[in-house]
């Protein structure tokens, strides 16, 4: 209970995502907990999430929820895998925190070919793009999210390319 009450509050959502993930903390030992806790953090429970696999898809399903997202934890894709994040139904986010190994460059770039099939954007963000430069991480996620459906196009990209005519 410490953790939630002094942690910043995405945080102490990781936390609580965390033990109720590992099955630390069952349902009703989650709303036991929160209804010890001062008024404005009882709703806590609200964002807690069983499904969430890490404590950097916590962070960014809380920060994205803040944002007004709609954003969905481990969304299944092709039939084995799972979608870190779904973000307004049209964004898969893989989150990569742990450093680049070459074992699972070519299952992850398999996974992010399933994402597009399936009819979303697919994006992949590390842990160090999120902690280091969340605001431009936010303006991807936000340029993706429109540009999915239709609302703007990619600075740069010429709206139609000419198509050559033959003789």
């Amino acid at each position: 209970m410490h953790a939630v009450k002094h942690l910043p509050f995405e945080e102490a959502v990781a936390v609580l995502d965390w033990a109720c993930h590992t099955r630390r903390l069952d349902e009703v030992d989650l709303h036991r907990l929160c209804a010890r806790l001062p008024k404005p953090l009882r709703r806590i429970a609200e964002w807690v999430d069983r499904d969430c696999e890490s404590v950097l898809e916590s962070i960014v399903r809380t920060r994205l929820r803040l944002l007004g997202y709609e954003v969905v934890s481990q969304v299944p894709v092709d039939t084995v895998r799972s979608i870190d994040l779904v973000v307004d139904g049209v964004l898969g986010l893989e989150l990569d925190g742990r450093a680049y190994h070459e074992s699972s460059f070519e299952s992850d770039r398999e996974k992010d070919l399933a994402i597009v099939l399936e009819g979303r954007s697919a994006m992949r963000v590390s842990y160090g793009m999120v902690r280091r430069d969340w605001p431009r991480v936010e303006q991807g996620i936000a340029a993706a999210v429109a540009m999915h459906r239709g609302h703007r196009r990619a600075s740069g990209m010429p709206e139609r390319h000419r198509r050559l005519q033959t003789p």
